[in-house]
């Protein structure tokens, strides 16, 4: 044990195995806490591991890791690495996986702290507690982990063993004759939010309020029909805020299940806004509807929402699943980005089949466009979450028999926006480049279209990649980025098959790559992000987020960490990652580039409005406008009525002569021109403020039609 120490918080005492357990802090140093079991064989065979850690009590459970780091070593120094996620599955033994362990060789299992977080958000720490390891079978060869794929892929990357079906609210159905459940559309005509903004998946949502409702416990309905027999993950989608009202602590669900079963559960609507949210594993069988029902707790006056729900088949049983389902949940729920292939493009005319010269640098070694056959390529993408995401393009490097060109490239986003411009593709092949920061909303369907630009000679345009990335809730402000590239040499991942953008696949090496390098770059995990692994022989892509100042300190730490060489260096860690579940190797690893990207604060554009003012605050403006409006008429009413007494004295003095009375007269009139003029100022500022969200705009960016200078005289 190295930095451990013996339990005596008794809430986590109540389950720990044997009444006991160990516990370390969460990883905040240079070295983090360790706790080492050792197991040795009796026999050679295969064995199952499963692990106990204690929790059930909420008093601990709060403070438990996310993630705790499981290496393993088994056989003659070969290694396997996972995470346990100490807030799930506590006081119980959770099955890990199986592995060969040969007599006389010891196997040894470590557990590390990470930086992982806790729901407390301080004082956080893991438990030491359990291992139970049993054979299953006499032969090793037939070993192997349980299978680390849960594919619950994005909607584009689907395969045909774990289909995925998204519910929205507009095939919700109200199971009461009235209309208790409101609909909300966040997009009007023009792209401009409503009252609320752009929330809800696909731009709108069903809610309930219970003080004025006439039924507060009508259900709302939404039913899934399973494409076939199976596991699968229930997730839950709902917008942030419903304007100036919450959102209930405690939605009731009613789910429908396997033959005509049933089961209930709850879903905290004030967290986990904007993306997925797990709700439970569930078998379902093809030919028997399903169904959940959303239903208001009766308690308090908070809204209920009902916006959507996915069904992903995970496995053939949900026992299988449980093993891998912290890892999905943490790398792949939430997708940092989404990488689109050509291979999975729409591609109009014709699609390559045979070898070309510039496969060799493609992305995932393969172009499928070219302008010899295609005429335009379309990458599909369905944002998983509202916000801006940095959309880049990858191409091959120009080489005898790769000439490259321009490209036009259009991207498709927001609501009806799009953004058009050229492309080079005869420069900075073979990497990631940049197009630009774009805002998408979550269900709503965005695109880039790739096709050569006009008089482009043949074979001078491809379209490889394209990948999108979130990057933040707002265009208007996005963080710093630093993107760094490594390159492994003397490991390759023909045997893993790590496609990019895919992050349900091989979890043990995702994670155990991404440990390596928060650990030598000194951040937090969620400011390291892994973008993808890709052949070549190893290419890992990460992304560096925060301040600029702190994220070049950690990319210099990182290219220094990579000059040392031999045991406990940051190249060792990354062979260890590569070669997880197979014999260890030596390999080189270098950082091959740096790309900094991102890092403005600027005001938010009308398609971007995200903040709307709340009701108290409209009632107030109304009450403003009015109270205006009425001094106006009464300033009127005052002028007119100074004016009819004006033209009485005029009339009286008219007795003192026509010269004072011309006089008079002029100098009234003379006032009254100069408090009634129509002449058209010149203009004070460029912006005009909308009658919507209060956001400003610059005038000469508005699409307005300019009239002629002779229509506008006789206006005024």
């Amino acid at each position: 044990l190295s930095g451990m120490h013996t339990a005596t918080y008794m809430p986590c005492m109540q389950d720990a195995h044997g009444g006991m357990f160990h516990h370390g802090p969460q990883y905040v140093g240079s070295n983090p806490t360790a706790a080492l079991f050792k197991f040795d064989p009796p026999a050679d065979g295969c064995y199952t591991i499963e692990e106990w850690h204690p929790g059930r009590n909420e008093q601990c459970n709060r403070y438990l890791l996310d993630a705790v780091l499981l290496q393993v070593t088994y056989g003659k120094n070969r290694r396997a690495y996972t995470y346990v996620e100490q807030s799930l599955n506590n006081g119980q033994w959770n099955m890990l996986g199986a592995l060969p362990f040969k007599k006389g060789y010891r196997g040894i299992f470590t557990l590390k702290g990470t930086r992982a977080p806790c729901r407390e958000g301080n004082s956080c720490f893991w438990a030491a507690d359990a291992f139970k390891l049993t054979k299953v079978s006499d032969s090793a060869a037939g070993c192997t982990l349980t299978e680390q794929l849960l594919t619950p892929e994005q909607v584009l990357q689907g395969d045909f063993e774990h289909p995925q079906v998204i519910v929205d609210d507009s095939q919700g159905t109200r199971m009461g004759a009235s209309d208790n459940w409101s609909f909300y559309y966040g997009a009007r005509v023009g792209s401009i939010p409503g009252m609320c903004g752009h929330q809800g998946w696909s731009n709108s949502f069903r809610y309930l309020n219970p003080r004025v409702s006439k039924d507060s416990e009508e259900p709302l309905k939404f039913v899934f029909k399973p494409p076939m027999d199976g596991c699968y993950l229930v997730e839950e989608f709902h917008p942030a805020s419903m304007c100036s009202h919450s959102l209930t602590s405690s939605a009731q669900l009613t789910i429908n299940y396997c033959r005509n079963l049933t089961v209930r559960t709850a879903v905290d609507q004030t967290k986990g806004s904007n993306q997925w949210n797990t709700v439970t594993l569930l078998p379902f069988n093809l030919g028997y509807e399903a169904s959940i029902t959303v239903q208001h707790p009766q308690v308090g006056t908070d809204l209920v929402v009902g916006d959507a729900f996915r069904f992903t088949r995970v496995a053939e049983t949900c026992p299988q699943v449980l093993p891998q389902l912290p890892q999905y949940l943490r790398l792949a729920q939430h997708p940092y980005s989404v990488t689109v292939d050509d291979s999975t493009a729409r591609i109009y005319g014709g699609r390559v089949t045979e070898t070309h010269q510039c496969d060799k640098t493609a992305y995932l070694g393969k172009i499928h466009a070219i302008n010899d056959l295609a005429l335009s390529a379309v990458f599909d993408f369905m944002p998983p979450s509202s916000g801006c995401y940095r959309v880049d393009e990858f191409h091959p490097e120009v080489s005898v028999g790769c000439r490259l060109g321009v490209a036009n490239v259009k991207v498709d986003h927001c609501l009806g926006k799009s953004w058009q411009g050229n492309i080079s593709l005869y420069e900075k092949g073979e990497q990631w480049n940049t197009v630009g920061h774009f805002p998408f909303y979550a269900g709503i369907p965005g695109k880039v279209t790739s096709r050569p630009k006009a008089g482009s000679k043949a074979g001078e345009w491809v379209a490889d990649a394209f990948r999108f990335t979130k990057v933040s809730d707002s265009c208007g402000t996005v963080p710093h980025s630093e993107l760094v590239t490594l390159r492994l040499v003397g490991v390759d991942l023909t045997r893993v098959q790590l496609p990019d953008g895919r992050l349900t696949t091989n979890t043990d090496q995702r994670l155990a790559f991404h440990e390596a390098v928060v650990d030598a770059a000194g951040l937090s995990s969620s400011q390291v992000r892994l973008l993808g692994l890709r052949a070549g022989s190893i290419i890992a892509e990460f992304e560096f987020q925060g301040e600029k100042p702190v994220m070049t300190a950690a990319v210099k730490r990182v290219h220094e960490a990579l000059l040392r060489h031999g045991h406990g260096s940051l190249e060792d860690k990354l062979c260890e990652a590569a070669t997880v579940g197979m014999e260890p190797k030596a390999c080189r690893a270098w950082m091959i580039r740096t790309t900094a990207s991102g890092g403005w604060t600027t005001e938010k554009t009308n398609e971007e409005a995200d903040e709307i003012f709340p009701v108290s605050i409209w009632i107030s403006i109304g009450f403003a406008v009015t109270v205006l409006c009425i001094l106006l008429v009464l300033v009127g009413f005052y002028c007119v009525k100074r004016r009819r007494r004006a033209k009485a004295r005029n009339e009286a003095q008219s007795l003192n002569g026509k010269d004072d009375i011309e006089a008079t007269s002029k100098d009234v009139k003379d006032d009254i021109s100069d408090s009634a003029s129509t002449a058209t100022p010149d203009r004070a500022n460029c912006c005009a403020q909308t009658d919507m969200s209060g956001d400003i705009f610059d005038l000469d960016a508005m699409s307005v039609p300019e009239s002629t200078s002779e229509n506008n005289t006789g206006k005024q």
